[in-house]
């Protein structure tokens, strides 16, 4: 979904699972985070993945995809806050679920994936408001959404003004950190 976002950029897009699941495919020629939270537990899963995030975001302007619980981690806020812009696509419970249960790869959904997800909500709901941005998300093209965060971005009072008129002019987001407003 982000390779649009990425692409008015002109940056990178990243999914902060794809090199949690190389490191791990590596080491012991498993895949994905299910097995990294069957032996290791959540909280060992989120270090790994506090750390892939840091690193992520020292390498230049991108898309930067985080899972659901990245966010939850006051460090790991932060280390966002002083690098980008944070982005929360909200979205209703019903749409949650269509997307989610489309693979079986979420460990914290495997017993009882509507109830789990509301508890989810109810639990993190609250810490995603912190973001900088807060994105509507429907059952619309992928497109029509990206389109959305642009115009929100655009409208950011934490983008500065020689971004916004690169917007104004060309449609894309100037995604270097150098554009984002220090008067946080």
């Amino acid at each position: 979904m982000f390779e649009p976002l990425a692409a008015a950029g002109k940056g990178e897009t990243r999914a902060t699972d794809d090199p949690i699941r190389r490191t791990r495919q590596k080491r012991s020629g498993a895949g994905g985070s299910d097995p990294v939270f069957k032996e290791h537990g959540e909280p060992y899963f989120r270090e790994g993945e506090r750390k892939v995030i840091a690193r992520l975001l020292r390498t230049g302007p991108q898309v930067l995809a985080t899972g659901g619980g990245a966010f939850m981690m006051a460090e790991t806020r932060d280390c966002i806050r002083q690098s980008g812009i944070s982005v929360w696509l909200k979205a209703e419970l019903a749409l949650l679920l269509r997307r989610v249960l489309r693979r079986n790869n979420r460990p914290l959904l495997a017993k009882d994936p509507e109830g789990a997800m509301r508890q989810l909500m109810e639990a993190r709901y609250p810490i995603y408001a912190k973001a900088d941005i807060t994105v509507e998300s429907h059952d619309l093209p992928h497109d029509a959404i990206v389109a959305e965060i642009i115009a929100a971005l655009a409208h950011s009072p934490l983008l500065r003004a020689d971004a916004k008129a690169a917007i104004d002019e060309t449609g894309t987001i100037a995604t270097d950190p150098k554009h984002v407003a220090n008067s946080r």
